[in-house]
């Protein structure tokens, strides 16, 4: 399913975890049949990246002291639980940013070439516009 809100501008800013299926009751958000994902609409297509080796995924996850803290380490091992198979087969390599800081994630990004940045927040809207924490 593709839901194209570009023409609903007062969407933009609803958390698509929200999506929930009543006669489920579940939220779509929730299921692995149903990934959900935002993406801003461009003039013109993207080409699909082209992977000779191994795809390198670098994962970030932030949980701030001063915010309802999130499952850091629960978190990174879910991730590498889903990445098993790909991983032993050395098909991805998946690195984890030392400090959720955007400062070691440009040094990284300098270092290294990634593929995919796995971002694992919270958003809050806190007097103002929402943010990811």
């Amino acid at each position: 399913m593709r839901l194209r809100i570009g023409d609903a501008p007062e969407l933009n800013d609803v958390p698509w975890e929200y999506l929930y299926n009543a006669s489920l009751n579940q939220f779509l958000s929730l299921s692995e049949y149903t990934p959900l994902i935002r993406y801003l609409e461009l003039p013109r297509r993207i080409r699909p990246l082209t992977i000779d080796a191994r795809l390198e995924i670098l994962a970030m996850i932030s949980s701030p002291s001063d915010y309802p803290q999130l499952e850091v380490e629960q978190e990174w091992s879910r991730l590498n639980d889903a990445l098993t198979e790909p991983i032993e087969k050395n098909q991805v390599r998946l690195s984890r940013l030392a400090e959720a800081k955007l400062s070691m994630l440009q040094r990284e990004l300098r270092r290294a070439d990634y593929h995919v940045l796995h971002l694992s927040a919270m958003a809050a809207s806190i007097q103002g516009p929402r943010m990811v924490l």
